[in-house]
């Protein structure tokens, strides 16, 4: 019962996270990202089951005109789930990148975790949406959800590639021109 009634607390705190970025009032500025990623990272590696993930982050990640708190959730919900849903016996890798477009940042996660069947890649950004080979690892389904609202707030785009025992790769984009009137 209290496992429940604390997973019912997560969720009812998860939905109201994500409805807040529904009308979304954000505070942009310029965004050093790889503060951002290196701060979660550091976060993670005090967690043990995150303590013997090696991590691969591009040195040069950009700085971007965001929502810095946006886009540390992002991170915060991309690199978890990378940690969260490894692959049992091999040892763990989550690489963060990225490349300049001509009109965005384009950055990715990437995992070589259990990975997930590619005809899920539709519902993995629906809200209370968990994948198949979850089991019992905990989770609410509304992290990629929340991570689909940020990305779309600032005008970008996300997607994802997944197949199973292969791992998971969430790709996403910033503009390089977004206003601050948004």
């Amino acid at each position: 019962v209290q496992k429940n009634a604390a997973m019912m607390e997560k969720m009812i705190v998860d939905l109201l996270d994500f409805s807040r970025l529904a009308r979304p009032q954000l505070n942009l500025s310029v965004t050093r990202v790889a503060d951002i990623v290196n701060s979660v990272v550091d976060e993670m590696k005090l967690l043990d089951h995150v303590r013997d993930v090696e991590f691969e982050i591009a040195p040069d990640l950009p700085e971007v005109i965001a929502d810095a708190e946006s886009i540390n959730i992002v991170f915060q919900n991309l690199i978890g789930n990378a940690a969260k849903y490894r692959r049992p016996g091999a040892p763990a890798k989550i690489t963060v990148g990225w490349q300049s477009q001509p009109r965005f940042y384009a950055f990715h996660v990437q995992d070589n975790g259990i990975g997930f069947d590619p005809g899920f890649r539709k519902k993995a950004f629906a809200l209370f949406q968990r994948g198949a080979n979850t089991g019992q690892i905990p989770g609410t389904g509304v992290g990629l959800a929340l991570v689909k609202r940020i990305i779309e707030n600032h005008h970008g785009m996300v997607r994802i590639e997944s197949a199973p025992q292969l791992g998971t790769t969430v790709h996403f984009t910033i503009p390089k021109a977004l206003r601050r009137d948004n």
